[in-house]
This record gives structure tokens, C-alpha cells and sequence, in this order.
């Protein structure tokens, strides 16, 4: 029987080992993950963007604008910072940036810390921005980077992973 369970980027790993959760769709390779969970064959790629204010979006259009600009940006990453901190690196190579963590994306709506963007999935971001539509997404047209998802699993359970690889390949 199929049970949804909430969980955060945070919390996938205690609770897939502690069982709370058997599989956590949606999972970005990244080296965070590696030795601590069991990725799944991907079954999409993802691409990077921006979340950033609608009225500004035209000077995040490309980010070679971005490099020549002589500004510190604040970018915004929902959840630990270590989850997008590689991500982040190579989708703005060349920009000054710090990185500002935000609980979740949920939280760009209570965000009382200023940011310039909030980098993360473009699909996620595109949601959200329905949600707040003073927010649009932005996939810089010089630099675009995509990431397989997978579904996450205890690296214990050989078995579910086995039968989850092989639904993944089959669909």
C-alpha cells in the first residue's frame, strides 16, 4: 500500500535508515549523496536556474553579464547548502556570490534575509513561481546545466533498489 510520507533534502537520509520512508523521488545526484544513500537508475534530468525577482530578470538572462558585473550576489539554496553547493559552483563559474541557506522553498515567501536568486531546480522553481508571481525563473541561455534525478533509497535494501532500477528502465 502506498503511503506518502513527507521528508526534506535534511532528513532523506535518517529517515530512509531509520524507515520511515522506503524511496524519496526527486534526488539530484550530487557528491553529497555518495556512500550515504543508494540512487536509483535516473529516470529524468533536471535543469538548473535561477528564481529571481520578476523585475529584474533581464540582467540574469546569461551569465557572462553576471561575471562582468562587479557585484556580490546573494544566492539563496533551499536546505543545506552542502545539497547545492557543487551544483552552484558550476552553474555560476566566475561570479562572486555567497551563498544564503533558506529552510526551504517555501520559505522564499518569509525570506526577511535579502537575495538576489535562489538557485535550484528550474521545473521546482516554475511551480513556485505560480505560487508568487512576483518571482519568475531564469535559465541562463549561455550556461545551461542539467542533473539526473533518482529516487533515494537505504543503500541496505538491495532488493526494493533492484526492483526500482529495473520499473525505472522499463517505464
Amino acid at each position: 500500500r502506498l503511503e506518502l510520507v513527507p521528508t526534506s533534502p535534511d532528513r532523506i537520509e535518517a529517515d530512509l535508515a531509520a524507515g520511515v520512508v522506503d524511496l524519496v523521488p526527486g534526488v539530484r545526484y550530487t557528491h553529497h549523496w555518495i556512500g550515504r544513500l543508494r540512487l536509483s537508475a535516473p529516470y529524468m534530468e533536471a535543469t538548473l536556474g535561477m528564481l529571481v525577482r520578476d523585475r529584474d530578470r533581464e540582467q540574469y538572462l546569461d551569465l557572462e553579464g553576471l561575471r562582468a558585473s562587479a557585484r556580490r550576489l546573494r544566492v539563496a539554496v533551499p536546505g543545506q547548502s552542502d545539497l547545492y553547493e557543487d551544483h552552484v559552483r558550476e552553474f555560476l563559474a566566475g561570479v562572486d556570490y555567497e551563498l544564503v541557506e533558506l529552510e526551504s522553498w517555501a520559505a522564499i515567501a518569509s525570506a526577511t534575509e535579502r537575495f538576489d536568486m535562489l538557485v535550484g531546480l528550474a521545473e521546482v522553481g516554475m511551480a513556485w513561481s505560480l505560487l508568487h508571481p512576483e518571482y519568475t525563473v531564469v535559465v541562463p541561455r549561455d550556461h545551461i546545466v542539467r542533473r539526473p534525478l533518482a529516487f533515494a533509497l537505504d543503500p541496505r535494501d538491495e532488493s526494493l533498489a533492484r526492483v526500482v532500477d529495473e520499473w525505472v528502465v522499463l517505464q
